[in-house]
């Protein structure tokens, strides 16, 4: 994601914990968000595979 997206993501993001947000900053702040998210799964991100459940030992 663009530098200048990240900074608006940031703006609005702001905005919204100040609840000064208004309906279409909402919606732009959903969109960028949406893209931000895709964007991480874009760039070849590979969830990490689940740890081999723990072995018990027979005594």
């Amino acid at each position: 994601m663009k530098r200048i997206k990240m900074e608006r993501l940031n703006a609005l993001f702001e905005k919204m914990v100040a609840n000064r947000a208004d309906n279409d900053e909402r919606c732009e702040l959903r969109v960028l968000y949406q893209e931000y998210i895709d964007d991480g799964r874009s760039d070849g991100y590979q969830s990490q595979p689940a740890e081999p459940p723990m072995q018990v030992a027979n005594w």
